[in-house]
């Protein structure tokens, strides 16, 4: 399971990649990138997160969307 580092997690976070980052979606799921900062190299790649939109279905439907993608 990757590390919970390599993801997007707090509110602040995606309020910066909402200014600065890039995202692709489309009606059900957008996800979103932010490059590293140079300070953490140990971890290659950029951060990412994950939203559902509500359409798939409840909340719990919706974690077990965002749990299968981060898994795969």
């Amino acid at each position: 399971m990757p590390s919970r580092r390599r993801r997007l997690s707090r509110s602040a976070e995606f309020e910066r990649v909402y200014r600065q980052g890039r995202s692709k979606g489309n009606r059900y799921l957008v996800l979103y990138a932010f490059p590293r900062e140079e300070e953490s190299s140990s971890e290659e790649g950029p951060r990412l997160g994950l939203s559902v939109s509500r359409r798939i279905g409840g909340a719990v439907d919706r974690n077990r969307v965002k749990r299968v993608l981060r898994e795969a």
